[in-house]
């Protein structure tokens, strides 16, 4: 009989998502970032008013202020479109830190604090 219990590093995630406080905001994306990936923490541009990836070494626009997750089922092409892109955003609720893109919980203290004041929290999920 083989031990049923998997190791930490074993343990397959699915859900980005644990819970919504309120539904998801569709939001309009800058273009030409590069591929917005399903966790990717994102912020807002506020020259433009269109969301990007988060930047915590950014010294302009607010992008090194992190707002929503993105919670899309497949990653985006923002270069594939020279129209305007949109994408539905998490902006409230828990998500599964492990599968957070572009912010590191273990060392990035004020964009997770950030997050939380936007009612984000980034959960530790053993068995997802």
């Amino acid at each position: 009989m083989g031990n049923r219990v998997k190791p930490l590093d074993e343990v397959e995630h699915k859900r980005l998502v644990l819970e919504e406080f309120l539904t998801g905001e569709v939001v309009e994306l800058e273009v030409n970032i590069g591929i917005i990936k399903q966790g990717e923490v994102l912020a807002q541009n506020t020259s433009t008013g269109k969301w990007e990836q988060y930047d915590k070494t950014a010294t302009s626009d607010s992008l090194n202020i992190p707002r929503r997750i993105y919670k899309g089922e497949e990653d985006l092409d923002t270069g594939a479109s020279t129209d305007s892109l949109a994408a539905v955003v998490l902006r409230e609720g828990r998500v599964d830190r492990d599968l957070v893109v572009g912010l590191d919980y273990k060392t990035d203290y004020l964009g997770t604090a950030e997050l939380e004041r936007n009612r984000i929290y980034l959960e530790e999920v053993l068995d997802n």
